[in-house]
C-alpha cells in the first residue's frame, strides 16, 4: 500500500486544474513574511491540540495514518468500478484480518513456549549453576556471586501460573479502569475512524483545501506533493527494511535450529518499524525458544549473535540505504523524531513523528531556498 505521488496525490480540490509543481513560483522571503504569522499560528494550534487532547487523539490519529496508507487502494478499487464504501470495507477488513491473524499466531506460540519454559526452569537453572557459571569463571577468571536458588524459586513461583504473572504485571503497571477503558475505546474507535476516513477521503481533503487562500492553493498543492513523496518513500523504504529483516531472521534462526524460527523471524521483521519493540520482542521469544529446546548454552549465544548482527545490518546498512537516502533524512534524525514526538505526545507522537518530520523537512528545504535567493544572503556585507 503506497501513496500516490503525482499532483492528484495531495487530494486537494480546485475549480481549475492545479499547475504543475515546476510552474509554481518559488517561495520568497516576502511571501514567507506575509504568511509567517498564520503558519506559526496553525503550528501552535495543532501542537496545543495534540498536547491537550493527547489521551483521546490516539484512535483518530491511528485511523488517519491507516487511512492515509490505505486510501490509494480504495481509489484503485473505485477506479475499477467498486463503490467507495465497499472498497473502504475491503481495505478495513484486510487490515483487521492481518492484525488478528498476527495476534493468533503469536499468542498460542507464546503460551506454548512459556508452558515449556515453566517445566524446564529447574533443569536450566541447575545446569547454569553446575556448568555454565563455572565455565564463565574459568574462562574469564572472575567469580560470579549469583544466587541461583533464589532465582529458581522466583521463576518457578511466577511462571507456574501465567495468569497470575499477567495479573502481577498489570498491577505493577498500574493499569486502572481508566487505562483499560482507553485501550478498549481505541480498539473500537480506530476501525470506525478508519472506515469513515477511507470512505470520505475526497470530501475531507476537499473541505480542507477550501480553507486554503486561493492565491496560495497552487503552492500548497506543490508542497503537499513534496510531503507526500517523502512519506511515500519512507513507507516504501520501511517496508523494504521489514521484508529484508524478516527474511534474514527467519533464515538465520532456522539455520541455528530454533523451533518456530520462521515465525519468530517474520514477527521480528514485521514489528521492526517500532523502535526497540520488534528487536526486543523477537530476541526475547527466540531466547525463550532456545532455552526450552536446548540444554547447552551455545544456542543461546547463537541467538544473541543473530540478533546482534541483525541490529548492525539494520542500523548501518538497511535503514541508511533504504530509508535515509530515499527520504533525505538521516537515520538519527528519524530516531530523534520518534523519541522526541513520543516524549511530547506519547503514543500519538510516535504515530505522527514521520509525517511531521516530512513536513519539517520540506519546510526547511523551502526556507533554505528562500534564504539563498534573498538579498540578505546574496548582498550582505
Amino acid at each position: 500500500m503506497t501513496s500516490n505521488t503525482d499532483t492528484k496525490s495531495a487530494d486537494l480540490h480546485t475549480e481549475d486544474p492545479a499547475p504543475a509543481q515546476d510552474s509554481v513560483a518559488p517561495l520568497t522571503v516576502a511571501v514567507l513574511k506575509r504568511y509567517a504569522f498564520w503558519a506559526v499560528g496553525v503550528v501552535i494550534a495543532v501542537g496545543l491540540l495534540f498536547w491537550l487532547l493527547g489521551s483521546i487523539m490516539t484512535p483518530f490519529v491511528l485511523g488517519g495514518v491507516i487511512a492515509y496508507v490505505g486510501h490509494p487502494l480504495v481509489n484503485t478499487l473505485e477506479a475499477k468500478g467498486v463503490p467507495r464504501t465497499f472498497g473502504a470495507v475491503i481495505v478495513l477488513v484486510l487490515g483487521i484480518a492481518s492484525i488478528v491473524g498476527l495476534v493468533f499466531i503469536v499468542l498460542p506460540f507464546l503460551q506454548a513456549e512459556l508452558a515449556q519454559l515453566t517445566v524446564r526452569v529447574p533443569t536450566i537453572l541447575t545446569r547454569m549453576q553446575t556448568e555454565w557459571l563455572p565455565l564463565v569463571e574459568q574462562q574469564f577468571g572472575f567469580k560470579l556471586n549469583f544466587d541461583v536458588a533464589k532465582l529458581r524459586t522466583w521463576l518457578t513461583d511466577n511462571l507456574s501460573d501465567v495468569g497470575a504473572l499477567a495479573s502481577k504485571v498489570a498491577k505493577s503497571l498500574q493499569l486502572g479502569g481508566a487505562v483499560l477503558l482507553s485501550l478498549l475505546a481505541t480498539a473500537l474507535l480506530t476501525p470506525l475512524v478508519t472506515f469513515y476516513l477511507l470512505q470520505d477521503w475526497p470530501k475531507v481533503t476537499r473541505a480542507l483545501s477550501d480553507l486554503v487562500p486561493r492565491g496560495l492553493l497552487p503552492r500548497v498543492v506543490a508542497v503537499l506533493n513534496e510531503i507526500n513523496v517523502v512519506v511515500a518513500e519512507f513507507l516504501r523504504g520501511q517496508f523494504s527494511v521489514m521484508g529484508t529483516l524478516a527474511a534474514y531472521y527467519a533464515i538465520a534462526l532456522s539455520v541455528i535450529g530454533v523451533d518456530h524460527g520462521v515465525a519468530i523471524g517474520v514477527l521480528t521483521g514485521l514489528l521492526i518499524f517500532i523502535p526497540y519493540v520488534g528487536f526486543g520482542l523477537g530476541c526475547l521469544l527466540a531466547a525463550i525458544a532456545a532455552l526450552t529446546q536446548f540444554t547447552a548454552w551455545q544456542p543461546l549465544v547463537a541467538v544473541a549473535a543473530v540478533y546482534g548482527v541483525g541490529q548492525i545490518i539494520e542500523s548501518f546498512f538497511l535503514t541508511p540505504k533504504l530509508v535515509g537516502e530515499r527520504v533525505g533524512l538521516h537515520p538519527l534524525a528519524v530516531l530523534f523524531a520518534l523519541m522526541a514526538f513520543g516524549q511530547l505526545f506519547g503514543f500519538v507522537g510516535v504515530l505522527i513523528a514521520v509525517p511531521a518530520s516530512a513536513i519539517l523537512l520540506v519546510a526547511l528545504r523551502h526556507l533554505r531556498d528562500a534564504y539563498t535567493a534573498s538579498d540578505l544572503y546574496k548582498n550582505a556585507a
